[in-house]
């Protein structure tokens, strides 16, 4: 395409009119001059490192490659994004109702856990009365052990000291009857022990 590029650009240099048709016209000392051969030509070392520019058609043709692959890919992501806001509003909808749920049952956790307080401040004053009241009965019952060992030593006193009434009776009965007096120990001057318990 060299020699088109050539070509345009001796039209654009005819049209400003730099260039007359006379200018063009190869003189016949030129062709038959003998043409040097021309050494095979070399890259320099610098000119391997330079990439060849690609044919203006085929930059063409790769650009609107690349513009079609670019508005596919932007169609795909547009269509993604349209499937994606209903579940992104229902999903922000599902995290709005959680969060509320969550606030209603942190609240209720409070209230548990403070009802759970007052219930144990209840509790340990119920078990501290219950306490008292096994203390008192504890006392009570010591008390009542106390009463019945007494009340049993002095059951037993009692009835030793009516056996000791009773030898006495009948040793001043056998007195009375050795020194022939009347049968007076009967008499009501000694006390009923009995009538005392």
């Amino acid at each position: 395409m060299p020699n088109q590029d050539f070509a345009q650009e001796l039209k654009e240099e005819f049209k400003k009119g730099n260039l007359k048709p006379s200018q063009l016209k190869r003189s016949k000392s030129a062709e038959t001059l003998p043409l040097p051969p021309t050494p095979p030509l070399q890259k320099s070392k610098s000119a391997e490192n330079i990439p060849l520019q690609p044919r203006l058609s085929e930059q063409v043709k790769k650009l609107k490659q690349d513009l079609v692959f670019s508005q596919n890919t932007a169609q795909n992501y547009l269509q993604r994004l349209q499937q994606l806001e209903p579940e992104l509003d229902n999903l922000k909808a599902e995290l709005k109702t959680l969060q509320a749920t969550n606030t209603q049952l942190i609240d209720k956790n409070n209230e548990l856990r403070l009802q759970a307080l007052k219930d144990f401040g209840e509790v340990r004053a119920n078990q501290q009365g219950i306490e008292q009241a096994v203390n008192q009965l504890v006392s009570t019952e010591q008390s009542q052990i106390n009463y019945q060992v007494q009340n049993s030593q002095l059951l037993r006193e009692k009835k030793d000291l009516e056996k000791r009434l009773q030898t006495a009776e009948q040793r001043i009965q056998k007195l009375y009857q050795l020194k022939g007096l009347p049968h007076l120990a009967n008499a009501s001057y000694l006390p009923l022990f009995n009538t005392l318990f």
